[in-house]
């Protein structure tokens, strides 16, 4: 339903044809292997609108952190290939930003992961926000600006981490952008991705 509705606010922008032509661009890019990504750096407290539900965040850096509902949650959109790939990020040292409705339930999950020399931050460590993801069931509601917003803090609050935060998103991905400038972060270039290559310029907005 979530996709839908950002089909029809592009189409009441741009019209029909230009937003089916854009979607099909996209789909057939990564078909390819190409990828065009935005480019965003978090630049201060920008406080994102509250969320339609009651939400709490926090941060899990173990597996044996999630309970069983967690799991079931993660096999219920990813099956065992999502619940490996926690056990793959926690074993990399990743931490994962989680929020959670109605007290325990899994809503959206966001990772950070730490980076020596980032090219979009020039060459410099950062903490980049990455495969964040938000249950179906559960979109549309404002719940991951606000679990972005709690990323943000929670690496404010780490000394030992780096301080320049950084995040990623489909330059096709209307709905995640939205939310990402509403959390505070800024958009610095983009990135383009092929073939096992990256090409990042400021220049391409």
């Amino acid at each position: 339903m979530s996709r839908i509705r950002n089909l029809r606010r592009r189409a009441a922008a741009v019209g029909w044809w230009r937003t089916l032509a854009y979607a099909l661009l996209g789909v057939g890019m990564e078909r390819c292997g190409v990828e065009f990504l935005d480019v965003f750096e978090s630049v201060g407290a920008v406080e994102p609108p509250p969320p339609r539900v009651a939400i709490r965040t926090g941060m899990v850096d173990a597996m044996a952190l999630l309970s069983s509902g967690d799991l079931n949650a993660l096999r219920r959109v990813g099956g065992e290939r999502l619940v490996r790939g926690f056990e793959a990020a926690f074993a990399l040292g990743d931490r994962c930003i989680v929020a959670r409705v109605d007290g325990e339930q899994l809503a959206c999950v966001c990772w950070l992961a730490e980076l020596k020399n980032y090219v979009p931050a020039g060459g410099f460590a950062c903490t980049r926000v990455e495969r964040c993801f938000t249950w179906p069931e559960q979109r549309g509601l404002g719940i991951f600006p606000q679990t972005l917003r709690q990323a943000r803090a929670y690496v404010r609050s780490r000394a030992d981490m780096p301080q320049s935060l950084y995040i990623e998103s489909s330059v096709f991905n209307t709905a995640s952008i939205r939310a990402v400038t509403r959390a505070g972060f800024k958009k610095r270039g983009r990135l383009v991705r092929f073939w096992g290559k990256s090409l990042y310029s400021r220049t391409l907005l």
